[in-house]
């Protein structure tokens, strides 16, 4: 049960973490409880130490050789970024881009020549839209993730319209992740 918060504090539920409904003893995955405000540093930490619930039957790891690719991503949020990048390096990928914009994320793709890029959607200066539009000009054959929490109709006819290769939701589980990633890879080399 939820204990009593300061009026200032309230528990929060982000990505899969939420806390127990009052009066419930029943053990869940969701055992954990974020009060806010807190820091950055804490809710990566909180976070780091979560195991992830379930995967359904689809998405049940297989074991699997790390991915071995060159990976550019943006976020405008830190948090996001610091989850995503724990994502991929749980998966294996050890040559990581990280682009606090979209401005930044298509300097680094055209500088470093990625084999896959994972976009936020919705970022000031220059949205992930916009990124994938500039980066199709040059490079019609790089596998582009928008990566958002924005589940609109619009959002995914902005995606496709754009030229993204594919829509993933925010949360997105590691295992779905991979999966994803390893089916646009595929498409244009093979995977070591």
């Amino acid at each position: 049960a939820l204990a009593a918060t300061p009026p200032r504090l309230r528990p929060l539920s982000i990505l899969g973490v939420r806390p127990r409904a009052a009066g419930s003893g029943a053990p869940s995955p969701f055992d954990h409880q974020l009060i806010l405000p807190f820091t950055l540093p804490e809710v990566c930490s909180a976070l780091d130490d979560i195991e992830s619930p379930p995967l359904t039957e689809q998405l049940e790891p297989t074991p699997s050789a790390p991915l071995a690719c060159r990976v550019v991503i943006a976020d405008d949020q830190a948090l996001n970024r610091h989850l995503l990048s724990n994502q991929l390096a749980r998966l294996g990928v050890t040559d990581l881009r990280v682009a606090c914009g979209g401005k930044q994320a298509e300097e680094l793709v055209l500088q470093d020549r990625p084999d896959i890029v994972i976009l936020d959607a919705h970022m000031p200066e220059m949205d992930g839209f916009d990124v994938t539009r500039v980066l199709r000009q040059c490079m019609p054959d790089l596998p582009i993730l928008i990566l958002t929490a924005d589940v609109t109709d619009d959002a995914r006819a902005r995606a496709a319209a754009s030229g993204a290769n594919e829509v993933l939701t925010k949360p997105i589980h590691h295992e779905a992740l991979r999966l994803r990633m390893l089916a646009h890879l595929s498409n244009t080399h093979e995977i070591q």
